[in-house]
């Protein structure tokens, strides 16, 4: 059985630099998520990193909000690689024919029955893209009520 090559990219100066204003990164989880579930990863410092790597998925955990970021995404995914945008890469949005909407203060969701009964699920910081019927959610911070 093949396994997909999956590369998480995060940029350790932007991180930095945020941290050092007091910024929480909470983006390096996804490492610790994936270790858990198993799933073997490489880290990439860097969008510019994506043209040389030979991944099936990039998971772009954290990057900064440059013209090269969307660039380097742009010609990754133009390539046939999959994309997952872990929070960010909203100067994509326009590329993608998205809009950014107005996000909802806080709220509270419900999954599907057939995940069982987890009750609702409360966010802030809720915004939605819309692009031909498909909807990308993007959630600052979640927990379960």
């Amino acid at each position: 059985m093949n396994m997909a090559k999956v590369g998480v990219v995060f940029d350790k100066k932007e991180a930095e630099r945020r941290r050092a204003r007091g910024v929480n990164v909470f983006a390096a989880y996804i490492g610790e998520v994936l270790n858990h579930a198993g799933i073997p990863f490489e880290w990439l410092d860097g969008t510019e990193r994506l043209t040389e790597a030979r991944l099936d998925v990039a998971i772009v955990a954290f990057a900064p909000e440059l013209p090269a970021t969307t660039k380097h995404v742009w010609e990754y995914a133009s390539r046939g690689g999959t994309t997952i945008a872990y929070g960010r890469l909203h100067n994509m949005a326009s590329k993608l024919g998205c809009v950014r909407a107005a996000p909802f203060e806080t709220g509270y969701a419900s999954l599907p029955a057939e995940w069982g009964d987890m009750g609702e699920l409360r966010f802030a910081g809720l915004s939605v893209e819309d692009r031909s019927g498909f909807r990308t959610i993007s959630v600052s911070a979640a927990g379960y009520n």
